[in-house]
């Protein structure tokens, strides 16, 4: 019989300077053992890969016990030294119970890619001579470091669902592109499309651009995004939702294809939001400025992309400008077919379009933190 895996949280340090400071703990001890996702919870549902929460100072020698200790978060670089310098405190205070065969700390950013958990992870492991487990949304984490053990959670398969079959595509935009947060790239892109005549083409939306689009423009003075109408087919509050549940159906049918600038675009990461996803859950050809190497990764987990159709050498770890370059001519040669050749083009990857949607299916019916943990616990056996 496997044994059981538990999450114990008994000191608020485990959270209190994360983005898991509104945990509930009374909640997830009462619900963890019913494995469920949490679907009320925007980012609890990490512990949905554990039998149950406890935050007792008891330990059963036939069940494995895993210290989580969340991460600062992103890029919140105002209390980074200080979660570190904690962080630090709370395991040499606990080292003797950290050094147990069956329990172990846990260094967890589940959720995104922050730019300094590698650093953090690395400088922690140093100075603390025991096995820390590290779960990450980062596909590229370094599985080099010293006495460190590397969980990757694909959070965002989870969040987004699928429809049931693949969408009827009726012809109106070229594409479509759904933005929150003005970051860099995804401005660099969307000044592209100005400058090329594509902007009108496609169903372009944008939610916060203050502060981004302020610095992106102090080195590109003469952008014109903010001289753009964009369209509102998310939400209407941007500031205080994520719509990463959420497509607009009735835009994405009348769409030829959905451009998707994902959160990041470093070479030393590898990070799936629900942005990868959604065109995938409705059946659309899609374009990623994303991480080099997203492309590659779908295609070793089954998914098909669309080389039959587009230039995807944007995909390669060549320079940003070079990569927007490359999706901007692959727009453009689309906006030179009629409808009625779209419509003909749509109907050729139909048969690409369900495989990837049926693999989606598959793939998101499984706990995969939850058996990466659990093969971690019977390993320490």
């Amino acid at each position: 019989m496997s044994r059981k895996v538990i999450f114990k949280i008994t000191d608020p340090v485990q959270y209190k300077l994360s983005v898991e400071h509104k945990i509930r703990l009374k909640h997830l001890v009462s619900q963890s053992n019913k494995k469920t996702f949490f679907k009320d919870e925007n980012y609890h549902r990490v512990f949905s890969a554990v039998d149950a929460v406890e935050t007792n100072d008891s330990f059963d020698p036939k069940n494995f016990y895993i210290f989580p200790i969340f991460y600062n978060h992103a890029e919140n670089l105002d209390t980074l030294e200080n979660w570190r310098k904690e962080v630090k405190l709370y395991i040499t205070k606990n080292v003797d119970t950290f050094n147990c065969p069956n329990i172990r700390v846990c260094l967890c950013d589940p959720y995104e890619t922050s730019k300094h958990f590698v650093e953090s992870v690395k400088l922690i492991s140093s100075m603390i001579d025991i096995e820390i487990i590290v779960i990450t949304a980062n596909k590229k984490f370094p599985t080099n470091i010293k006495n460190v053990v590397v969980i990757y959670n694909d959070l965002w398969m989870e969040k987004f669902p699928a429809c049931n079959n693949i969408l009827d595509y009726v012809p109106d935009k070229l594409y479509i592109n759904l933005n929150r947060q003005a970051r860099y790239h995804r401005c660099l892109l969307m000044d592209a499309l100005i400058k090329n005549n594509l902007f009108n083409r496609g169903y372009n939306t944008w939610g916060n651009l203050s502060e981004g689009l302020t610095n992106y423009k102090e080195l590109h003075p003469d952008s014109m995004i903010d001289q753009q109408s964009f369209f509102t087919l998310d939400v209407e509050d941007f500031e205080n939702i994520n719509p990463n549940y959420f497509v607009p159906i009735e835009q994405c049918k009348k769409s030829f294809l959905f451009l998707n600038t994902e959160t990041n675009i470093d070479s030393d990461q590898l990070f799936f939001s629900e942005k990868v996803y959604k065109p995938i859950g409705i059946g659309l050809p899609f374009l990623i400025l994303g991480n080099p190497g997203t492309l590659e990764d779908l295609q070793y987990r089954g998914f098909l992309t669309f080389n039959e159709w587009f230039d995807e050498s944007y995909d390669k770890t060549i320079d940003l400008k070079q990569r927007v370059d490359i999706i901007i001519k692959n727009i453009n040669k689309y906006s030179q077919y009629s409808n009625q050749d779209l419509s003909k083009i749509r109907l050729e990857m139909r048969e690409i379009l369900n495989h990837n949607l049926q693999l989606y299916k598959i793939l998101k019916r499984k706990n995969w933190l939850a058996e990466k943990i659990s093969l971690l616990a019977e390993s320490k056996t």
